[in-house]
């Protein structure tokens, strides 16, 4: 594998119909990722996208956004950066969920989940290991 490859696991595309002219419906796809080199990369796992409609080749195939991809839900297990061996940013548990009210309006929520950044990773002098509220002196509450 190069320095500019992608290494995929297994692309899992489930309930699947339709075709290329009118497009597709994916009930859930779901893969983890890879690119790597000798000093730095980075990983996403379980990463799953649900109720995902592709346009088709036909002129009046649209999805509900009017554009070729829209999905219902994304979700990622975990992602991280690395550099130099060490993990300096770490993304776990985000999801997005995206709605339609009746009159046609897409609504939609984020959760980002946990995140942590190390900043100086990869530098001559290494700093303490901080999340990004401390580095930006935050007070991060979550609805639940």
């Amino acid at each position: 594998m190069d320095d500019t490859s992608v290494k995929a696991g297994d692309l899992l595309f489930e309930g699947v119909t339709g075709s290329r002219e009118e497009g597709y419906a994916i009930r859930r796809f779901s893969t983890d990722l890879e690119r790597a080199n000798a000093s730095s990369g980075w990983k996403i796992d379980d990463f799953v996208l649900e109720g995902v409609e592709i346009a088709g080749a036909d002129q009046s195939s649209t999805t509900p956004t009017s554009s070729d991809l829209y999905f219902e839900r994304a979700t990622l297990g975990e992602a991280q950066v690395t550099e130099g061996g060490e993990v300096s940013f770490s993304l776990t548990g985000s999801k997005i969920d995206n709605v339609f009210s009746d009159n046609g309006v897409l609504t939609s929520q984020f959760d980002l989940g946990n995140f942590m950044v190390k900043p100086g990773v990869g530098e001559d002098e290494p700093s303490a290991p901080a999340t990004l509220p401390d580095i930006l002196n935050l007070s991060v509450t979550a609805n639940q």
